[in-house]
């Protein structure tokens, strides 16, 4: 999903058909060749899995066909989630630890005792 875009779900291409040109009696006196863009829409039968997993929506609208596809940074933000690599809510210990009336000779063995309550 994301790597999919547009133009794997719809092409601009040129087309073109051939006009008669009449005299005022209506018959033909010579034939002109005209050009015209219009867009092909792939058809989902043909795309691979994961750009049709990127596809939302698809519709008719009065201006044509519209493909709506999925938002990929919310996919990539959900992915990260998922994968552990954003932190929402950091978890806080509060030990109201006061050394200060601790002899200095026992404070390592203080500052030692605190630090393995932390890692639990």
């Amino acid at each position: 999903m994301a790597y999919a875009n547009g133009s794997d779900y719809a092409k601009v291409v040129e087309k073109s058909y051939v006009e008669d040109i009449k005299d005022e009696e209506a018959t033909i006196v010579d034939v002109k060749e005209q050009k015209y863009k219009t867009v092909e829409v792939v058809e989902t039968d043909k795309l691979e899995q994961d750009k049709l997993a990127a596809i939302a929506g698809i519709k008719s609208t009065k201006e044509g066909i519209e493909v709506k596809t999925n938002d990929k940074i919310k996919a990539l933000e959900l992915m990260g989630k998922y994968l552990g690599m954003f932190v929402d809510k950091v978890e806080t210990k509060n030990l109201n630890i006061d050394l200060t009336n601790v002899p200095d000779n026992e404070l390592d063995a203080e500052i030692e005792k605190y630090k393995k309550l932390l890692d639990e």
